[in-house]
């Protein structure tokens, strides 16, 4: 946890704000969740605190390097015959420190 207490100051805004939406969706009780849901979350954010959300390419990026430096981990899900995706999950035993301090650090909590 303190490694990733110390790697988020140095992030890039946005890449805080996925990292923030992930944290809100899997915090809630369920140990993964979607990409889709991830970027309407993100978005949501972006509109709380007037920020112009990047494109969804940008994000699925930013979600790649996220599960390269270890802070999230992707599994690839098989749906039927063609229907496939990623769902994403904390690589992390919790998160809720993390997005407290995430919520303060990109003022959305006063």
């Amino acid at each position: 946890m303190d490694r990733f207490l110390t790697l988020a100051p140095a992030m890039l805004l946005h890449k805080k704000l996925i990292l923030l939406a992930i944290l809100k969706l899997v915090n809630c009780n369920r140990p993964t969740t979607t990409i889709k849901e991830i970027t309407n979350t993100y978005f949501q954010i972006c509109e709380e605190i007037g920020e112009t959300p990047r494109h969804r390419t940008t994000i699925s990026n930013s979600i790649g390097e996220l599960t390269m430096i270890g802070t999230i981990e992707e599994v690839s899900i098989k749906n039927g015959r063609e229907a496939s995706g990623r769902e994403i999950g904390l690589d992390i035993p919790s998160g809720k420190t993390l997005e407290e301090f995430l919520d303060r650090n990109c003022h959305l909590v006063t």
